[in-house]
């Protein structure tokens, strides 16, 4: 080979050398560092500390959730609380993505992977879970798409893992570059409901009494217990009317463990109804909460959503309490001298002194989300929207006129079954029947000898089965 063309070769080497290495440089910028490594962070250089809100869209649903005033909220519900875990989960497991492996993977090939870019005209089957954090001020920080998933390659036992799985993951900005993750995402939905705090609604304790506004008479009605854990009664029955306790255990329990199943924004209102309930429950407990719950209309349902939705209600909810400030200490003995000792009084006045921070924190809580609609199902709401009649004690049906008990109107009384034989003397039968008691009145002195001369009239037919041969052969005779 002549030295020129060995120079003009080298010289090509070079350039594309140089060509690659840019290539790469580029590559490396986008996720801060050279490409991964197995068994190193996928995303260098991701802190969880540093997020101050993400968002979340999969081509059909997007959320956004932020973090103001100290607490991570959903702007696109009125500022409602997000669920701290999951958020503290997402920003954890995307901290903690490792390489499995990496492929170099074309543009072609990231629909079997799940991994386009989430849009409304890319199937459903090729679409990626996008998720963008951003910093305080606003600005994206990172972009990744979450794809398909796989199982973990087995050791020859059987696996037990219910936990993450690996993923594959692309990186915004490294095109042509997929990760295989050791383990992703356990949840990454994109729906709003999804990320709303669960926890953040009103609970019920020690029911007192409750009671309820129906949109008809018969749907108003208030049950109460006279002391803590007491039987329920109704209030002011009826004549006739007896209270079956057992059938209350719906509005007994009603809100114990109430959830919401969605959060309404508050242009929703006129939609919900809630100015126009058709139920109001007034709720009293014996540590001092008042509820007014109130029932609207039947929520709106999205295209998609499943027969049970159907059946959603739009529901709101305040909160009020009264609690003593000071603790009322037992009376003294006979002799006026104090029952506890100045131990035992500072450890009951502590005791009280959390339990009223305690209601006063459930309390402000609670008032919180005054005026918010809620979505909840009808289960919830069992408790609520009953009828008066369905707390009263079955009446017994009234029989028929000329119904026989044990049969059908106007049949014939039923002839009993033969006993069976006892065991006696051979070649005698005897009958036995039930001991039947007849009332015969006494008879008259000049009665007595007829009624000696003659057998005893036996009114009740007889079976055949039960008259003795000697008898049946002297009836036979003409």
């Amino acid at each position: 080979m002549k030295s020129k063309q060995l120079i003009i070769l080298v010289a090509i080497l070079a350039a594309a050398g140089i060509a690659a290495a840019l290539k790469m440089r580029s590559r490396d910028a986008a996720i801060g560092g050279k490409p991964q490594e197995v068994g190193n962070r996928i995303l260098k250089g991701f802190e969880p500390e540093g997020v101050a809100g993400f968002t979340i869209s999969d081509g059909k649903d997007s959320v956004e959730v932020a973090f103001k005033d100290g607490k991570w909220v959903l702007p696109s519900r009125d500022g409602f609380p997000a669920s701290l875990t999951a958020v503290n989960e997402l920003r954890d497991a995307a901290h903690q993505l490792k390489v499995l492996s990496v492929q170099n993977v074309g543009a072609s090939q990231l629909g079997r992977l799940q991994l386009r870019e989430p849009a409304s005209d890319v199937p459903e089957a090729e679409r990626s879970k996008m998720v963008s954090f951003r910093d305080a001020g606003g600005k994206d920080t990172i972009t990744f798409f979450a794809g398909k998933t796989s199982e973990p390659k087995s050791d020859g036992g059987m696996n037990f893992n219910a936990g993450p799985r690996p993923q594959f993951v692309r990186v915004k900005g490294t095109d042509g570059i997929v990760y295989q993750a050791v383990q992703g995402f356990s949840s990454l939905n994109a729906t709003v409901k999804s990320w709303l705090d669960k926890e953040s609604f009103f609970k019920v304790e020690k029911l007192k009494s409750i009671a309820v506004t129906g949109p008809t008479p018969e749907e108003s009605w208030k049950v109460f217990r006279e002391a803590e854990g007491g039987e329920l009664k109704l209030d002011a029955p009826k004549d006739g009317e007896e209270f079956d306790a057992t059938k209350a255990a719906g509005p007994g329990g009603a809100f114990a463990y109430a959830a919401f199943e969605d959060l309404a924004p508050a242009a929703d209102k006129e939609k919900a109804a809630l100015d126009k309930p058709t139920h109001t429950a007034v709720i009293e407990t014996f540590d001092g909460f008042t509820y007014t719950v109130k029932v609207g209309a039947k929520a709106a349902v999205a295209a998609g959503a499943d027969a049970a939705a159907a059946e959603n209600y739009y529901l709101s909810f305040s909160a009020d309490g009264k609690f003593a400030e000071q603790r009322t200490p037992p009376p003294p003995d006979k002799d006026g001298k104090p029952t506890e000792t100045e131990e035992q009084k500072k450890a009951a006045d502590e005791a009280f002194a959390k339990d009223l921070q305690k209601k006063k924190e459930k309390l402000a809580a609670e008032q919180s989300h005054k005026d918010r609609i809620f979505v909840v199902t009808k289960y919830t709401l069992d408790g609520v929207m009953k009828k008066r009649a369905e707390f009263l004690k079955d009446k017994a049906t009234p029989a028929a006129p000329g119904a026989v008990p044990g049969g059908a109107p106007g049949a014939a009384p039923a002839v009993p079954a033969a006993a069976p034989v006892p065991a006696g003397e051979p070649g005698k039968i005897e009958a036995v029947t039930p001991p039947v008691s007849v009332e015969i009145p006494a008879a008259k002195p000049e009665e007595k000898k007829a009624e000696e001369a003659k057998p005893a009239e036996v009114k009740p037919e007889v079976p055949a089965a039960e008259v003795k041969p000697a008898e049946a052969a002297s009836a036979a005779k003409p």
